[in-house]
This record gives structure tokens, C-alpha cells and sequence, in this order.
């Protein structure tokens, strides 16, 4: 089983990271607009009405400028770190996932030709195409029905022993017993 990142704590960290990183930008900033802020004002912020009005103001605007900087920051750390994913769009078709198919071995046994057929297709208006196999019976007994080229099929007969070379669901070749090339003669 492959581990994934857990991409939900990663965000989570840069949460916190950007809330933490706000606040020491807007705390400074804030301090600094304060200094703004006639002294006299700030002697009637904790008296009557418009004093509270005056520090709740001071209040808002101090939030404002955090949300505002958290925002940019959230964004930012977001798109940097956010795992890539494909965002979906309608009426789009998804192009599947195309894998090869693993190669399979080349095995060559003894055997012997139990049984070929042909099989013929035809669409309408064309022509029919032919599918050659042949039948081989294995030494555990078991018969295992292979595709044959064309030009394979008429040279097998039904009973020949050999060597049957194959490759998934396809014969390569089938030596019949007896046949060969020896070693340093030319074959006529």
C-alpha cells in the first residue's frame, strides 16, 4: 500500500502559519497608524458615547487591515502548497488511463495439435475477416486453443507432435517432432 502525505495537516499547519505571520504584520502596522491619532482623542475614548464609538472604529478598521492581509496570504500559501489536482469542467471527456499490458513470457513445450478452427466475421458492406487457431494438447493434459497466422494454419495438422513455442494467447511457431535445421547445413 503506497503512503499518501496527509495534504489535510499540511493545510492546517499553513493556517496557522499564515494567522501568526498576519498578525506580526498588522500589529506593527497598527501601532504605526495609532501614532496618527491626536493624543487629545485618546483621553475621550474611554469616556461617554463617542469615545466608544471612536475606539470600536479604531477596532474595525485594525480588523479590516488583518482580514485583508490574512486573505493575501491565505491565497498565496494555498496556491503554493496546494496539492495539484485537475479542477473539473463540465462537458469535458476524461481520457482514461492507458496502461500496457505486462509482456508475457515466450514458452516453448512439448505438445500436440488437438483440434484448428476458423473464425469468420463480416460487418455489412465490407469483407469478412478470418481468425485462425489451433488447439494444443499440453503434456498435463490440458488443451490450450492459440491464434495461428494464416500462413501457420494449413501447415498443422491434426495429431502432429512437436514443440510448440508461444507467447500469451498466440503461437509463434510449432516445430513438428523430426523437422529442424541442423547446425552448419544449409536447408534446401
Amino acid at each position: 500500500m503506497k503512503l499518501r502525505f496527509p495534504y489535510n495537516l499540511l493545510i492546517i499547519a499553513l493556517e496557522v502559519a499564515v494567522c501568526a505571520a498576519t498578525m506580526l504584520i498588522t500589529y506593527p502596522i497598527f501601532i504605526w497608524l495609532c501614532h496618527y491619532i491626536p493624543a487629545g482623542m485618546w483621553n475621550v475614548m474611554g469616556e461617554g458615547f463617542w469615545g466608544n464609538v471612536l475606539y470600536g472604529a479604531v477596532q474595525m478598521l485594525g480588523f479590516c487591515l488583518w482580514l485583508a492581509v490574512y486573505g493575501g496570504l491565505r491565497m498565496l500559501a494555498l496556491s503554493l502548497f496546494q496539492q495539484d489536482r485537475p479542477k473539473h469542467i463540465p462537458n469535458i471527456q476524461k481520457t482514461p488511463i492507458v496502461r500496457k499490458p505486462p509482456v508475457l513470457p515466450v514458452q516453448t513445450v512439448s505438445a500436440a495439435v488437438s483440434g484448428k478452427h476458423i473464425r469468420t466475421k463480416q460487418a455489412p458492406r465490407s469483407r469478412p475477416t478470418h481468425k485462425y487457431f489451433a488447439g494444443f494438447l499440453l503434456g498435463d493434459g490440458t488443451i490450450l486453443w492459440l491464434s495461428v497466422s494464416p500462413e501457420q494454419y494449413p501447415r498443422l495438422s491434426k495429431g502432429g507432435r512437436g514443440q510448440l513455442t508461444f507467447q500469451g494467447k498466440t503461437c509463434l511457431s510449432f516445430l513438428k517432432d523430426g523437422e529442424g535445421i541442423c547446425p552448419g547445413k544449409t536447408q534446401a
